[in-house]
This record gives C-alpha cells, sequence and structure tokens, in this order.
C-alpha cells in the first residue's frame, strides 16, 4: 500500500513529466498551472499549486530534473578526462564528445529525452528570463568544470576568445540537436542513429572551430567588445 509521501512524490513525478511535455511543445511562457493541471486530468486546478508553489516553482522542478539526470550521466566521464588532463594533454575533441554523448543517450534510453532538448532548445531563445537564469544556475558547477577543461586544452588562444566560441558551441549544438530531431522523427520510422550520424558532423564542425586561428587581434575594438558581452561561461 503506498505511503502519503511516496503518493506525493509520484504526483509531483507526474506534474514534472506532463510539464516538460507541454514546455517543450509551447514554451514556457505560453503554458499555464491550469494547462498541466489539465494535462494530467486532476480535477484539482489549485494541484500544481500545492506541489511547486507557483509557476517559476515548477519551472525550476523540470530543469533540476533534467539537470540531475545530466550531472549523473556525466559524472565519471568528466572525472576522467579531468584526472587525465592532470598528467596528460586533453583534445579538445575528446572533451566536446564528453559533452554532448549524454545528449544522444538521452534521447536512446529516455521517453522524454526529445522532449528535454526542445526545451533547452526553446529556453535558449526565449524572452524569459527565469528559465535561462535557472538553467544556468542548475548547470553551474558542471558548466565551470567545462570551461576549466577547454581552456586548459587550447592554451595558446586568448581566454575571451575561447569562451565565446564555448558560449556558441553549446547554444548551437542544442539547437541543431533539436532541428536535426524534429527532421529525423518525421521519417517512417523514425531513426536515432540518424540523429547520431548527424550529431557527429556537428561535433566535427564545432571541434574545428573551436581549434581555429584567431583573427581578431587583443588590441582591436573588436576584441575589447567581445570581452564586454555577457556569456554562458
Amino acid at each position: 500500500m503506498s505511503t502519503p509521501t511516496t503518493t506525493s512524490q509520484a504526483t509531483k513525478q507526474q506534474f514534472v513529466m506532463a510539464a516538460l511535455t507541454l514546455f517543450a511543445e509551447h514554451g514556457t511562457a505560453a503554458v499555464s498551472m491550469r494547462h498541466v493541471n489539465r494535462s494530467i486530468g486532476t480535477r484539482n486546478n489549485s494541484a500544481a499549486h500545492y506541489h511547486f508553489g507557483d509557476k517559476e516553482g515548477l519551472i525550476d522542478a523540470v530543469l533540476a530534473y533534467i539537470q540531475d539526470w545530466f550531472e549523473t550521466a556525466r559524472s565519471e566521464p568528466l572525472s576522467a578526462l579531468e584526472q587525465k588532463a592532470q598528467t596528460a594533454k586533453v583534445d579538445v575533441h575528446e572533451i566536446l564528445t564528453m559533452w554532448i554523448d549524454p545528449y544522444l543517450k538521452l534521447i536512446r534510453e529516455e521517453h522524454w529525452g526529445f522532449d528535454a532538448i526542445r526545451l533547452l532548445a526553446r529556453i535558449q531563445h526565449e524572452q524569459d528570463s527565469f528559465s535561462r537564469d535557472a538553467h544556468s544556475r542548475r548547470g553551474r558547477i558542471v558548466l565551470d568544470r567545462l570551461k576549466d577543461l577547454i581552456l586548459l586544452a587550447l592554451q595558446h588562444l586568448p581566454e575571451p576568445i575561447v569562451l565565446h566560441r564555448l558560449t556558441h558551441f553549446a547554444y548551437s549544438f542544442v539547437q541543431s540537436l533539436a532541428i536535426s530531431g524534429i527532421a529525423t522523427r518525421s521519417m517512417n520510422p523514425p531513426n536515432d542513429r540518424d540523429l547520431e550520424a548527424i550529431a557527429e558532423m556537428i561535433l566535427d564542425f564545432c571541434t574545428a572551430g573551436m581549434k581555429a586561428e584567431n583573427t581578431i587581434k587583443e588590441q582591436s575594438e573588436q576584441y575589447t567588445r567581445l570581452k564586454s558581452l555577457p556569456l554562458l561561461f
């Protein structure tokens, strides 16, 4: 027999999954707590508020669920690369591969995986600052570890240039994966192997971009402007 605690946890999980799907499809701004309540068939219009307080609490719970999955998936590979970097050179391709592999694993193994990718892609370009800030806050520690590895691998390039390139990589990969995923999943039958092939191509492209020669001189106006712009890292 279920206890009140386990029942409550199961209900919260149901809300998180429903909200994840709705946010991915329509964006966080367009989805209300009432929409989430209706999607799971509850008659209590205050049920979502009871479990999460408000919409921002629900968004934070969804992003925490996604980020916890990523942190678990990246924990061992990231630690292994950090350990290797203490005694040997770590290549940019190794680092970016470690970063993108969990995205493909998520799509393959979790029924909600592609919705999570679509949601992350939406958050990157929507005007909802809370969602962007919550996502950045949740992933800050792991993002900083990625940054440290990339800076170590590209010590010959100016740090602001490296961080701009890394920011563009993080954004463009998620956007490309979401767009390509929509295209490949419209096929009958859909084939995630096609998406993996596309991701490998994107990885090669981004690796080359990260390692490219820098043509922006450190004393130039462009360099000064780049240093002043806000970044993900």
